[in-house]
């Protein structure tokens, strides 16, 4: 009586064991969101430019900026919004660069 229970068990397991199945998403699900802007990017732009940010009171950081490339050329980045691959569908950055905070930019690269 033991034996069906056994081969019922080693059946379960293996099929537990097999292989995970591979699903390719449909293309429209790899597809890069967009919207429509309420205004073109081309009239937003300068309005953004032109904004303060809000005074902050506080002990911050100094800032010390450092561009990732320069610590470790063979980073490969994907800047985005240097161009049109992204939710706005147009370029908002001038120049595809990143940069961190040296503490974060020097931990990054360490990983």
């Amino acid at each position: 009586m033991a034996k069906p229970w056994t081969l019922l068990l080693l059946s379960a397991l293996l099929a537990a064991c097999a292989p995970a199945q591979t699903v390719t998403p449909p293309a429209a699900e790899t597809a890069t969101y967009r919207i429509k802007p309420v205004r073109p990017i081309a009239d937003l732009l300068p309005i953004a430019l032109a904004a303060t940010p809000p005074q902050e009171q506080g002990r911050f950081r100094a800032p010390d900026l450092v561009e990732l490339i320069r610590l470790d050329p063979s980073l490969r980045l994907d800047i985005r919004y240097a161009g049109d691959n992204n939710f706005l569908g147009t370029p908002v950055y001038s120049q595809a660069r990143a940069f961190l905070q040296r503490p974060a930019a020097e931990a990054l690269v360490r990983v």
